[in-house]
């Protein structure tokens, strides 16, 4: 049997952001999580408020756009982790942004995830544009709202399944003239190919392709570019010498356009993640947790864990946080699950869908309901919740993912800690 001080349920960011905290307050972490989730398959991107795009489009300012949707959150959704944790303060909201931001980008520094700032506007694999707060270092020269104009390429490679520079291409000239992307006057494809490889390769061999073999073969068209926008597929471990090789050659800035799914970015930062918290003395485990029902004793594994405080981080779907099974259901614990601040439990999961993809779908909605002090409701002292296990946001809200993931896992260490502390001094 082991007795520890904590034990974080889910290693995505909100649980290895939560782990990190707790273990640099120096108390004893394992961490342990049955599956990837939502981490893996994100973009690159760390995403805060995506800035209100009228706002935006008028004045340029992308700070001010974000406070202008800070402030529409906070009013109009109480039920938002953030609105509930801040007590709709957007001073607080924002502090509470940057210095959750700082903990991610310090466990990810200067590795294949390491994070560039600030706040700026990105072409996405999808087709489309999109703020974010922090992106992969790789794709830092890929920003789009300042600077001076210029002309962006779009590599071309007919060989990769899922790549359709032509639509990037129709983003950036509509996100131009709608005002978001000052940084772009003109764009175009630029021609390439993957020499070698298959005549169709899926986005990650892709990037195991160009990680053994090098760059991709990349026609320089004739005149200026401000930067070349590529695939977000150079690479797992050796992504900044990959591009700084193709800047080299090329004498223009190539960044990486976010990722759609399956992401190699996602796959950096898992990786990335759970080798810093290694590092840090934190004992990761890939195993699912079973409450055993006496205090707080869990079987992980093979082996019996006695922690004196937990974090859930189990995200929602895809993490394993909720299950669908003709009824919404807590997986852990068997908390109650709340949407639109109502118990969902009792509601068929298609009750909680809309026919149009562009409607609010509240079974995105749908989690784990916490107080202030991130205490989730019927749960016993020390459990605390972080992340996409949270009622009241999801994934699918632009601008309010990843960064809502560290926010709350660092709040929740915080205060799983403070519950530790408490338990110290009252056994003395």
């Amino acid at each position: 049997m082991s007795a520890i001080d904590l034990l974080v349920i889910g290693g995505g960011v909100a649980g290895a952001v939560a782990a990190a905290v707790a273990r640099s307050a120096g108390a004893t972490v394992v961490l342990t999580r049955k599956a990837w989730g939502a981490t893996a398959l994100s973009s690159g991107a760390v995403d805060w408020i995506e800035p209100d795009p009228d706002a935006m489009s008028v004045s340029g300012d992308a700070a001010a756009a974000q406070e202008i949707s800070l402030e529409r959150l906070l009013r109009e959704r109480p039920d938002h982790p953030i609105a509930i944790l801040c007590q709709g303060e957007r001073t607080r909201a924002r502090g509470e942004a940057e210095g959750a931001l700082e903990i991610l980008a310090s466990l990810l520094d200067g590795g294949p995830a390491a994070l560039a700032g600030p706040l700026g506007l990105y072409a996405s694999a999808a087709g489309d544009v999109r703020f974010a707060d922090r992106v992969q270092a790789g794709m830092a020269a890929g920003e789009l709202s300042r600077g001076a104009p210029g002309r962006i390429g779009v590599l071309a490679l007919p060989e990769l399944e899922g790549w359709r520079p032509r639509a990037v291409v129709e983003a950036l000239l509509q996100a131009r003239d709608r005002g978001l992307a000052r940084g772009v006057a003109d764009a175009v494809e630029v021609p390439g190919s993957l020499p070698g490889a298959p005549p169709s390769i899926r986005m990650p061999d892709a990037a195991r392709w160009i990680e053994d073999h090098g760059l991709p073969r990349i026609e320089r068209p004739a005149g200026a570019l401000r930067a070349i926008l590529v695939p977000p597929v150079f690479g797992y471990r050796r992504i900044v010498e990959r591009l700084r090789e193709g800047q080299e050659l090329l004498g223009v800035p190539i960044a990486e356009t976010l990722a759609a799914s399956p992401s190699v970015p996602g796959w950096r930062l898992q990786t990335a993640l759970d080798e810093a918290l290694r590092d840090r003395g934190v004992e990761v485990l890939f195993a699912a947790a079973s409450f055993r029902g006496d205090g707080l004793g869990f079987r992980v594994g093979h082996r019996d864990i006695d922690p004196r405080a937990v974090i859930l981080a189990t995200g929602k779907f895809l993490g394993g946080g909720l299950a669908r099974e003709g009824r919404l259901r807590e997986t852990v614990f068997g908390l109650p699950v709340l949407t639109g601040g109502r118990t969902a439990e009792s509601a068929g999961v298609m009750s909680l869908t809309e026919a149009s993809w562009r409607a609010h779908q509240p079974l995105f909605d749908a989690g784990i309901g916490v107080d202030a002090r991130l205490r989730p409701q019927g749960a016993r002292p020390g459990v605390f919740a972080a992340g996409g296990v949270l009622a009241g946001w999801s994934y699918p809200d632009r601008g309010c993912g990843l960064a809502v993931c560290a926010i709350t896992g660092r709040l929740a260490a915080d205060l799983a800690i403070v519950f530790l502390g408490a338990r110290v001094e009252s056994a003395r």
